[in-house]
């Protein structure tokens, strides 16, 4: 360890040494012990002693509590912010724990798909930002023409975060109307812009051959008839020939060909 802080003290020149030794002491981090025995979340605290060491205008941490317990995550951010007080300097977490620095940071970037969806202070945002709840007839009606940023409902009631403000007088019209006007966490906020839309289900090709006959029948397939009065044709839907409706039977040969008078007369001197 102490090698490891030698080797990026000279690469980074500007590295406080002293300070590095006492965060080592505050992350619990022994600096007798080899890198390869270090577990991930002391790893993760090492290089954020690196991080918090150095003197430079800006610094970047990438996931920073990535792998770390809830002591060691408190332990850092307080340290940062010391840090920060003793050396000002421009700081940017990169992070998914979004509620757990909104305490922290000054302005917050949205960043999605390649592009910034927010840019803007802290302050603005929790001022713009709201949650309006309650009937959801009266809550379509008093948030109509407003910026819907995001939108559920339950058993006729309904919630929906609009980017705008309220003024005094929307905030005491909604009151009347039993709607309640909230303000909107950083996450929420980061959750209602970048929530992906839930694909329609498509119907399983599959259902089709688990369906029971009465469902399949009921869908229009051919159904068999035995009664002779359905839609489908049956003995009693066939026209009568011509002995059928002199009620005589009718001759099933009468579709072969009729011998001649010559085949007859050899037939019979054969006989």
């Amino acid at each position: 360890m102490r090698d490891t802080l030698r080797i990026v003290a000279e690469r980074y020149g500007r590295f406080d040494m002293e300070e590095a030794y006492r965060l080592c002491r505050v992350f619990g981090i022994g600096t007798e012990k080899r890198i390869f025995s270090l577990s991930t979340g002391q790893n993760t605290l090492l290089k954020l002693v690196y991080g918090l060491a150095v003197d430079c205008p800006y610094k970047f941490f990438d996931e920073p509590v990535l792998g770390l317990d809830p002591i060691n995550k408190e332990l850092f951010y307080r340290e940062l912010l010391k840090s920060y007080e003793r050396r000002p300097c421009t700081m940017v977490l990169s992070t998914h724990q979004i509620d757990e620095v909104a305490h922290l940071v000054e302005r917050v970037l949205i960043l999605h798909d390649g592009r910034f969806l927010v840019d803007d202070t802290v302050e603005n945002l929790s001022r713009t930002a709201s949650a309006v709840s309650g009937k959801k007839a009266a809550v379509e009606e008093f948030t109509k023409g407003k910026q819907i940023l995001a939108r559920s409902s339950l058993a006729g009631f309904c919630s929906v975060v609009v980017k705008e403000p309220f003024s005094e007088k929307e905030r005491a019209a909604a009151e009347q109307k039993g709607i309640e006007i909230t303000g909107v966490g950083l996450e929420q906020l980061f959750i209602s812009l970048v929530k992906p839309e839930l694909p329609k289900e498509e119907p399983d090709p599959s259902d089709a051959e688990k369906k029971p006959d009465s469902e399949m029948k009921a869908e229009g397939q051919p159904q068999e008839d035995t009664l002779g009065t359905g839609s489908e044709k049956g003995p009693a839907d066939t026209p009568a020939g011509p002995e059928q409706q002199n009620g005589e039977p009718a001759d099933e040969t009468e579709d072969e060909e009729t011998p001649q008078k010559g085949e007859l007369a050899h037939d019979t001197e054969q006989r």
